[in-house]
């Protein structure tokens, strides 16, 4: 097996890349630039996405467009080869590819006709399959940008299963919770996605979101601060992550920003099974941390 390329060649890196992707429910475009006129025209395809918190990045230039994101896509599957994120290429020869030579595997609007232009043969559902479509593409944002709300969050549900991990790990310390259950020690019971996010689904013009964090215990403002601290040390903060992470013990919560292009926003609501909207008792414990001034 050849070590450098994991046996992946051009003709199969294509449609691996779009399985990739396709597992784990996330969309990229190819960038394609036309530079020139025939016979002299030449393709430019460039491939930039992020996936757990890391940039992959692709650029080529060919005469053939179709050539020209073959070796795009092969570049990345290498590149996703060498992280471990991809296993190599054990005997198969061509996956084939999607059945759109632009967006990996995807629908494209601008290749169906406007209804007006549908002919004798089309008929009622097919426009209305076809206004569908339009409605669809219109609160569908850029691939690139769903590709990055979904990288940051599966970035953040696995920084905080690390937490919670460490946390119970240091709870056990105690002579008190060393021979009790996972489900009696942890502190940190799971992360949800709410809104249109359930369905991995991010509309047009959407930039801030919301998950919700489910605690054991009724959430303080003390422990708010502790998972904030803890998750400020493990997100990105280089140029091109740019994360913020700060608590909000008025809304209950810990927001983290992008504050780079793509610029997104993020609200991790903390609460528990046990707290309830009127209890005046709960707010007043939320509210006992020290220097609580410097939070507001």
């Amino acid at each position: 097996m050849n070590e450098d390329t994991g046996d992946w060649t051009l003709d199969t890196s294509r449609s691996r890349l779009h399985e990739y992707f396709a597992a784990r429910g996330i969309e990229v475009e190819y960038a394609m630039k036309e530079i020139g006129f025939p016979p002299d025209r030449v393709y430019q395809a460039l491939l930039a996405f992020e996936i757990d918190g890391f940039r992959y990045r692709s650029f080529h230039e060919c005469d053939n467009k179709k050539m020209t994101q073959k070796k795009t896509a092969f570049d990345v599957v290498v590149q996703l080869y060498h992280d471990k994120k991809i296993e190599p290429n054990h005997g198969r020869r061509n996956w084939g590819d999607g059945p759109n030579g632009n967006i990996l595997g995807q629908f494209m609007p601008g290749a169906f006709l406007p209804p007006q232009m549908l002919g004798p043969m089309h008929g009622p559902r097919d426009k209305d399959e076809f206004l569908v479509k339009t409605k669809l593409s219109q609160i569908t944002p850029n691939p690139n940008f769903a590709n990055v709300v979904n990288s940051t969050l599966l970035m953040l549900e696995r920084f905080l299963k690390e937490i919670s991990e460490e946390m119970m790990t240091a709870k056990r310390e105690d002579e008190h919770w060393k021979d009790k259950a996972d489900e009696e020690v942890r502190d940190l019971m799971g992360v949800m996605r709410v809104g249109a996010l359930s369905a991995n689904t991010v509309l047009t013009n959407e930039s801030e979101f919301m998950v919700i964090m489910m605690m054991r215990e009724k959430p303080t403002a003390g422990m708010l601060c502790e998972i904030a601290a803890r998750l400020d040390e493990k997100v990105p903060k280089d140029e091109e992550f740019a994360f913020t992470v700060a608590p909000n013990i008025l809304r209950g919560g810990i927001e983290i920003t992008r504050e780079c292009l793509p610029y997104l926003s993020i609200m991790i609501a903390i609460t528990s099974a046990k707290c309830r909207n009127d209890s005046v008792d709960d707010a007043k414990e939320l509210l006992k941390v020290p220097n609580f001034d410097q939070f507001l």
